[in-house]
C-alpha cells in the first residue's frame, strides 16, 4: 500500500476516534450538573386569602413542599390578628403541614388577618425566606334557638283583670321588630274575635 493511502486511511480513524472521545466527554460531564435545590416554599394555606364566610372554629393550616424542622417552629411562626389584637393560640407540626389552632372561638362577622413568619426552616436547612400575610372574614352569625315565651300577662285564668288591660307577652329573648307585628287574637266568649293592635315595648 502506498505510503500517503496508508497517512490518509490513519488520519481519518484518528479524527474519528477523538471525536468519539470528546462526545463521550461531553456526555459525562452533563451527566455530572446537578440543579439547585427546589427553595422551601408555601404550597397552600387555609383558609386562603380573602376567604370569607369561615367558620369561628376554624383553624389555620399550611403546607409546605417538604417537611418542618419542629426545632424551628416557635410560637409566632403563626400569628392571627383582629386590629391589633393578636389571637392566643397552640402550633402543631404534621409532616409538611403546620397547624394553628386558637384558643377560643373566633367572633361572628369580623375580619382577621394572619402571617406565616420567614425563618421556618426543612430537614436540608433551607429557610421560608419570606413572611405571608393573608386575611378572612368569618361566618356571620345564624340564631338557631328560637326564643320562647316566659310570660304572659294577665296570667290564665286571671280574674278581676281590669277592662282597659293590655295583654303583654314575655320571651326568653330580644324579638324583631317585625315579629312584634304578628296577629295575636283576643276572643270573646263565644270565640268572638276582638280588635286590637300589636306593639314591641323595649
Amino acid at each position: 500500500m502506498p505510503l500517503h493511502s496508508f497517512l490518509g486511511i490513519f488520519l481519518v480513524l484518528l479524527s474519528l476516534f477523538q471525536g468519539c472521545s470528546r462526545e463521550e466527554k461531553e456526555e459525562h460531564a452533563g451527566s455530572d450538573i446537578s440543579l439547585p435545590p427546589e427553595s422551601f416554599r408555601i404550597v397552600s394555606v387555609e383558609p386562603e386569602d380573602a376567604a370569607e364566610q369561615v367558620s369561628i372554629q376554624t383553624s389555620l393550616k399550611v403546607v409546605f413542599n417538604s417537611e418542618i424542622d419542629q426545632e424551628t417552629v416557635y410560637p409566632g411562626s403563626i400569628l392571627l390578628l383582629q386590629n391589633s389584637t393578636f389571637i392566643q393560640g397552640n402550633h402543631e407540626v404534621n409532616g409538611k403541614s403546620l397547624i394553628f389552632q386558637p384558643q377560643d372561638n373566633l367572633s361572628h362577622s369580623t375580619t382577621y388577618q394572619w402571617s406565616v413568619v420567614s425563618g421556618i426552616r426543612n430537614f436540608n436547612g433551607q429557610m421560608l425566606e419570606t413572611t405571608t400575610r393573608m386575611t378572612f372574614k368569618t361566618e356571620d352569625y345564624e340564631d338557631r334557638i328560637p326564643p320562647r315565651l316566659l310570660l304572659v300577662t294577665p296570667q290564665d285564668n286571671a280574674s278581676g283583670v281590669a277592662i282597659d288591660t293590655s295583654i303583654e307577652l314575655t320571651f326568653s329573648e330580644p324579638i324583631l321588630s317585625e315579629a312584634s307585628m304578628l296577629k295575636i287574637s283576643l276572643f270573646w266568649m263565644p270565640w268572638t274575635s276582638i280588635p286590637g293592635v300589636s306593639y314591641q315595648r323595649f
